[in-house]
């Protein structure tokens, strides 16, 4: 038995998110956050990763300056 994954993708084809689908699960893997105004109009800015260990409010994994 294989693991499933379902990609997310938006209009202009951004990766959204992945999840784990396979067993009856619907399980965030990862989320991709994408600037919207000007200069980083489409610009990855930040990405979370829910198999980590990371807690709530903890600095995560940040792509912006």
């Amino acid at each position: 038995m294989g693991r499933e994954f379902l990609s997310s993708y938006d209009q202009d084809l951004n990766l959204l998110q992945v999840k784990r689908v396979d067993s009856g699960l619907d399980k965030k893997v990862v989320e991709y956050f994408y600037g919207t105004a000007g200069i980083q109009n489409g610009v990855l800015t930040s990405v979370t990763d829910y198999l980590s260990a990371t807690l709530p409010g903890q600095p995560g994994c940040g792509l912006g300056g």
